[in-house]
């Protein structure tokens, strides 16, 4: 900016303290219009972030509670899921108290990790379904089960489609069940 037009002006050198003012004050105006500009987009940028903090209580106040209880719902009726005390956070972070420790879903096997989310997915679906059942489908959720908790699953999934209309793809045929 200011530099540019002063060595166009007089080659760097003789321009009078008149026409530098004037630069400085012309670079002045322009800087405060850019300082208006960001103070605009910043107090945007404050206003959005408080609408969406205040939109997380909002759900969250709606919806923990009933994702929660739907949860240990599911939960309880997973005979390998149900014997821990799980507490579902305002993130949906799931915690399971073992052993009087919380501990996160990350610490525990594949196949009981596969059935938590089978359990909050389905929390979910019923917090945010309340007056029609939709279709569920599951692809092998049971992949990474051992065989007791393969046929605890069949006996969910088996109780589910009592509610839902369950749609379940498996390529094995050792979790199909007997009544699939």
């Amino acid at each position: 900016g200011t530099a540019a037009v002063l060595g166009a002006l007089g080659g760097g050198g003789g321009i009078s303290g008149e026409a530098e003012l004037s630069l400085e004050e012309a670079n002045l105006s322009e800087l405060k219009a850019k300082k208006a500009d960001l103070q605009k987009r910043f107090r945007m940028v404050q206003m959005t972030k408080t609408h969406l903090e205040n939109a997380k209580t909002a759900f969250t106040a709606n919806y923990i509670g009933p994702v929660s209880a739907a949860f240990e719902k599911y939960a309880g009726k997973l005979d390998t899921v149900g014997t821990y005390e799980i507490a579902l956070d305002a993130d949906s972070n799931v915690t399971i108290q073992e052993a009087g420790m919380p501990r996160k879903t990350q610490a525990f096997s594949s196949g009981l990790q596969d059935l938590f989310g089978i359990c909050l997915r389905m929390a979910f679906i019923e917090a945010m379904y309340k007056e029609e059942k939709p279709m569920i489908v599951f692809d092998d959720p049971f992949a990474n089960l051992d065989e007791k908790k393969i046929s605890g699953g069949l006996e969910f999934l088996r109780e589910l489609s009592k509610e839902y209309q369950v749609i379940y793809f498996t390529c094995h045929k050792d979790r199909v069940g007997e009544k699939a």
